[in-house]
């Protein structure tokens, strides 16, 4: 059995466990250490930053490793605005854990971008992710039906949640507001890949797919 290592798999072409599981490895490290319970404000809590990188491996092809601030902007600007549901203020909470993780990586692995991504990460940068993450404008497809059926009163999180605001939305009754939804905003992501491979190793039927990992002498500023 390969030993984890903070770079990852060292090969060109990566599947989505191996990418997965080394994620969790990675995200179990960083729940273990003093960075994270300094941050965290209950003592069961667990990290919510895996989301970013499971984001940064499925729309940037990066292991956390690779990526620099430029990458983490992206991460957090582009694809959670498109992709992720949840409240625009969980914006500075995100911020504040991968602060956190950084300070982590730097102090555990010698993590070279930790500091610049440190001194970028700042309360401004975090108030940009709020207002991005709050204009509707950049929401995709998927997490505009998400947002408006939970604005509606529909539990999203369910299966029939999901099937009584399709039938909603296709009679035209979606956007008008059926009742105060009483339970916290949910948290979900819009894509077909978010579902990880479960204890046996299996990936509950999803394809397996393989992916070249990106070369960082790729653009360093976009």
């Amino acid at each position: 059995m390969t030993a984890w290592s903070f770079s990852g798999p060292q090969k060109e072409y990566v599947e989505e466990e191996e990418a997965y599981k080394h994620i969790d490895g990675l995200v179990a490290r960083f729940e273990k250490s003093p960075e994270f319970r300094a941050y965290a404000t209950e003592e069961d809590s667990v990290a919510n930053v895996g989301l970013i990188f499971e984001l940064g491996w499925q729309y940037e092809g990066l292991l956390p490793s690779q990526c620099d601030f430029n990458d983490f902007r992206d991460i957090l600007l582009s694809v959670f605005p498109r992709k992720v549901s949840c409240p625009p203020e969980d914006a500075e909470f995100f911020v504040a854990e991968l602060r956190a993780y950084l300070a982590f990586a730097q102090r555990e692995f010698g993590f070279a971008a930790a500091e610049e991504c440190l001194a970028e990460l700042t309360p401004e940068f975090a108030k940009l992710f709020e207002e991005r993450m709050a204009d509707r404008s950049l929401f995709g497809m998927a997490k505009s039906f998400l947002t408006g059926g939970h604005e509606a009163g529909f539990d999203m999180s369910s299966e029939e949640g999901l099937q009584a605001a399709i039938l909603a939305q296709n009679s035209g009754r979606l956007n008008a507001p059926l009742r105060e939804f009483d339970t916290p905003p949910i948290r979900l992501v819009d894509t077909p890949f978010t579902q990880k491979p479960d204890k046996s190793g299996k990936t509950n039927g999803k394809k397996k797919n393989k992916r070249r990992i990106k070369k960082k002498s790729r653009r360093k500023n976009r």
